[in-house]
């Protein structure tokens, strides 16, 4: 599709994450929000779970694009197609089934399911592509060299049943030992039946972890309640349903991303046997607060006090807006979830907006944005809140939020008047 409309244009080709035949060049054009600005490089990542069997839904896929300083990029247009499968986006928490194209939420993200074709009979393999259709951006796609603006994920097709049923790729927990969450794990072939061990009895699985966030956070599986040793390796034997015969549990320390395989092991011998392998990941996001156990704002935003307005300015004037989260040891939260919006005036005026209107804090506990404002004459006033939403909270009553008042000022220097050519 994305090719089409390049074609349309007289264009060719547009930066993937696997391919980045592009040149440099930067291009003045209708920005995010409708006004004259610099559109800016989108970087699109796609990921999700590894391996699928036909006919069987895969929910926790995700498409995430950002623009520079990591802000989220609001709003695109995205075209999701697949060999070998379907894709449906998730709009809100609901499934639109066949549906392939979409628009990137607050946080710069488009959920996705992708359900293997059950008229697949052999191991195959699914490619999903994901590629960046919004009108706005064509032309940065292909001429800037650090835009990437299409990627594709393979999944692995097998026709035995091997995956996680719980938890859904992406799932955020709280962090700590007492919150660890639950994995769940069915291995079953083609006709629905377990799978037996060639030696007698019921087969294993090895599961490893892998994380990644705000420091290296003690981290990883629990068995039957036993967190001793804390490994990132375990060896699981199932039952004769084909699921985990024991408890098993993921915990981060630490707010980050703790992703888990799962390898097949038919003989539960020294090593994983076979090529199947199933992914879940978890968002373990930390417990933020008011103030530290020090006195110190756990949660802060942070913009200029005051920005002058050059009228027909070739960009648009904004400033950046940056929240900063940490937990009750002033320690940076990574992944935790932020809303950037406009308090007052209650009326926006033309061109002015919030840009992205959600944030995802990074390895250091900041989540960015950007307010554009408008022409102004006089000195004005504007109001701008960020908040930061509890992990599972699903309403206003576990957040927290900064405000910050901005002042703006109409510039002294008047617009060069229009030079004529005698």
């Amino acid at each position: 599709m994305f090719a089409a409309l390049l074609a349309a244009l007289g264009l060719a080709g547009c930066g993937s994450s696997g391919d980045s035949g592009r040149g440099a060049g930067g291009l003045i054009g209708q920005g995010p929000g409708g006004s004259s600005s610099t559109v800016r490089a989108p970087v699109l990542s796609m990921s999700g779970p590894a391996t699928g069997s036909p006919g069987v839904d895969l929910p926790g896929f995700r498409v995430q694009i950002s623009l520079e300083e990591r802000t989220a990029a609001e709003g695109l247009g995205v075209s999701l197609t697949a060999t070998n499968g379907t894709v449906s986006i998730v709009e809100r928490g609901v499934t639109r089934p066949g549906l392939g194209d979409g628009f990137t939420d607050a946080f710069g993200r488009l959920n996705f399911v992708f359900t293997p074709d059950p008229a697949v009979t052999t191991n195959s393999t699914g490619v999903i592509t994901a590629t960046i259709t919004d009108p706005r951006y064509l032309d940065v796609c292909f001429d800037d060299l650090d835009a990437v603006c299409e990627g594709s994920l393979a999944v692995s097709i097998r026709q035995d049943d091997f995956r996680f049923t719980a938890p859904v790729f992406g799932t955020a927990v709280t962090v700590g030992a007492p919150n660890a969450q639950r994995l769940q794990l069915t291995w079953r072939n083609a006709n629905g039946q377990p799978i037996v061990n060639p030696n007698g009895g019921n087969p294993c699985v090895d599961l490893e972890t892998r994380f990644s966030g705000a420091g290296a956070a003690p981290a990883g599986l629990i068995i039957s309640g036993d967190s001793t040793p804390r490994a990132q390796r375990r060896r699981i034997q199932l039952n004769s349903a084909g699921n985990f015969v024991q408890t098993v549990e993921v915990f981060s320390d630490l707010s980050g991303f703790l992703e888990i395989d799962a390898r097949e092991n038919r003989t539960c011998g020294a090593e994983p046997s076979g090529e199947l392998i199933a992914t879940t990941g978890v968002q373990f996001i930390d417990e933020f607060c008011e103030r530290s156990a020090d006195g110190r704002d756990c949660v802060d935003l942070r913009l200029p006090l005051a920005l002058t307005v050059m009228p027909d300015a070739t960009e648009q004037p904004s400033v950046e807006l940056t929240m900063e989260v940490r937990n009750n040891a002033f320690q940076p939260i990574n992944g935790a979830q932020v809303l950037f919006r406009i308090l007052s005036p209650s009326v926006t005026r033309p061109n002015e907006r919030v840009f992205p209107g959600g944030g995802t804090t990074d390895a250091n506990g900041l989540a960015r944005s950007r307010y554009f404002a408008p022409n102004v004459t006089t000195e004005s006033l504007v109001d701008i809140e960020a908040c930061v939403r509890a992990s599972g909270s699903g309403d206003e009553s576990g957040q927290v939020c900064r405000r910050r008042q901005l002042t703006l000022k109409p510039s002294t220097t008047p617009t060069p008047a229009p030079t004529t050519t005698p």
